[in-house]
């Protein structure tokens, strides 16, 4: 019996089509080691929180913390389950997780001297000592060069604050350059001919920064630099360039708060492992004062912090780190604070005491009422704090009772407002009634 040749032809060519589909529906090695990593999860979230500190002191002021207060805050983190890093591991990506801390400590005060050997080095912690040269060895509030010197020869990296430790803005680069590039370039080269060694991390006085800023910061030499933006860091900041790092301002006020807050923070990017850099609170905003470059003024949450009232949690995703602001003292730190449980601390003193910490021009000043005044203060070198204080404290207090005087006045002239408009509606009512009455006796 002869075959048909296109049967023949038909069955071979479905044997065929039937053999392909085989081999492409058996997934190779390859195919299923592809789709293995595809299923894996995205990688493990990291970030580091950075804490500034600026004193630590016994006289009560905003920025100072005592030794004890200082310890009871790194042994919180400790029992948390923290680690604190270097600024080193923290530039090189030396780190896993999301409970990491990095501590800095602003100006160069002298009592970082007795809290290095009595706290930070008994945890083998070596916080960025972020320096302003123009007071160190000149006034007695601030370390002197040896003291410096020993600190850094311990392992404490040394970073730029300014020369003067003033705003370093548009404001400032359009007005004054000479100033302007001190506080940028001369204060790089003071510091690396008294250490004798490289200095490559800026910290912007009082935080703030602006477009121009960063363009100087980034030609000076610098290859980091430190704001203090609130939100934890973590490898996207780098992937913006690194020199926009932002950091949380450590106060009295919001201390036992913003431990509680970076705890709780922690454990929510630990659990969520969707993306690999995972989202970050969003920074408040003060749209008036990006422009200025001026501290923004402390919004509706920071009233809440200092009236002791739990803030409304924010959810709003990352947002951009703003241009030429910054938050002073940090805002939103303990917005989820009352659900967390952090360690027991001693009650922290607010209230009266000694004058601010000498030789920080931060104290008050920072929410500064009025630009010029507070460069003003931080151009006398920082002995002035004190009297600026006291300046600031007057002024304020002296806004307050114009707001009453204010408030009483616009009582008052509402209320005979009220009484003039009520008698002209009796009159007027009564001069009506009298004419309809006039007019229905007529009829």
């Amino acid at each position: 019996m002869e075959r048909n040749p296109v049967n023949a032809t038909g069955v071979f060519l479905s044997a065929l089509v039937s053999l392909a589909l085989c081999a492409f529906s058996l997934p190779s090695g390859a195919q299923t080691r592809r789709a293995a990593l595809e299923r894996q999860a995205a990688p493990a979230p990291k970030a580091v929180h950075v804490l500034c500190y600026h004193a630590f002191l016994d006289n009560g002021t905003m920025y100072s913390f005592t030794l004890a207060e200082t310890e009871q805050h790194i042994s919180f983190f400790l029992q948390k389950g923290f680690r604190f890093l270097t600024v080193r591991d923290v530039v090189t990506g030396n780190y896993a997780g999301t409970k990491n801390i990095l501590i800095t400590i602003d100006d160069g005060n002298r009592s970082v001297v007795q809290a290095y050997y009595s706290v930070f080095k008994k945890f083998g912690i070596f916080p960025l000592l972020a320096i302003y040269p123009s007071i160190i060895g000149k006034v007695d509030y601030a370390m002197t060069w040896n003291e410096v010197k020993k600190l850094a020869s311990e392992g404490c990296p040394i970073a730029s604050h300014g020369y003067t430790h003033q705003y370093v803005n548009k404001k400032l680069y359009d007005s004054n350059r000479k100033m302007f590039d001190r506080e940028i370039i001369h204060s790089k080269a003071v510091l690396e001919k008294e250490l004798g060694r490289a200095i490559s991390i800026f910290v912007y006085p009082f935080g703030v920064h602006s477009p121009v800023t960063v363009e100087k910061v980034r030609e000076a030499g610098y290859r980091y630099a430190f704001s203090i933006q609130g939100g934890h860091l973590d490898p996207e900041d780098f992937v913006e360039g690194g020199l926009k790092l932002p950091r949380y301002l450590m106060t009295r006020k919001n201390a036992e708060g913003l431990l509680a807050y970076i705890s709780r923070d922690a454990e929510k990017l630990l659990k969520a492992k969707k993306s690999v850099i995972a989202e970050k609170p969003a920074r408040p905003r003060n749209d008036a004062d990006m422009t200025t470059g001026r501290p923004a003024r402390p919004d509706n949450h920071e009233k809440n912090i200092m009236a002791d009232k739990p803030a409304r949690p924010r959810n709003e995703k990352k947002a951009s780190r703003t241009e030429g602001s910054a938050l002073l003292p940090v805002s939103y730190p303990v917005a989820l604070a009352g659900e967390a449980s952090p360690a027991k601390h001693e009650p922290v003193r607010i209230g009266s005491g000694p004058a601010p910490i000498q030789g920080d021009v931060l104290c008050d000043v920072k929410s500064s009422v009025a630009d010029d005044f507070s460069l003003k203060i931080a151009g006398k070198g920082l002995s002035a704090a004190g009297s600026g204080r006291d300046a600031v404290m007057g002024m304020g207090n002296r806004i307050r009772e114009r707001c009453r005087e204010f408030m009483n006045s616009s009582s008052v002239v509402y209320l005979h407002f009220v009484e003039i408009v009520r008698s002209r509606v009796f009159i007027l009512r009564k001069s009506l009634l009298l004419r309809v009455d006039g007019v229905t006796r007529s009829k």
